[in-house]
């Protein structure tokens, strides 16, 4: 959101880390976790150098808070079958989509 409200600004500068934390009272030590997942998901772009710091990889309102979430703290997706029941493979969707029949649960890859 910090971001946002700086791309919204029109103020193109970078933000460096210790003015985010200050401006979303957001601990440093977590707030660097929060920026390294949003780099590596190119939600965010980070800059170093005297003028260095973080601003949006995108247009603010292409990135939802699902793509937030993902690149923070991905979710547990299940890839195949949780139950795992051979007796019920006519009705399971995940045998139709040729998933292995056996439970697995997988975070979504960070592309």
């Amino acid at each position: 959101m910090f971001l946002a409200e700086q791309d919204k600004a029109c103020d193109k500068r970078s933000s460096s880390a210790d003015e985010i934390a200050r401006g979303t009272q957001v601990p440093r030590r977590y707030l660097n976790r929060v920026l390294q997942g949003l780099v590596s998901a190119q939600l965010a772009e980070s800059r170093c150098g005297p003028r260095g710091g973080y601003e949006l990889g995108m247009p603010a309102n292409e990135i939802t808070i699902l793509d937030v979430v993902n690149a923070v703290t991905p979710l547990q997706r299940i890839t195949s079958c949780p139950l795992g029941l051979k007796s019920h493979t006519s009705l399971c969707r995940c045998t139709q989509s040729s998933i292995a029949h056996t439970p697995r649960w997988k975070s979504p890859s960070r592309e």
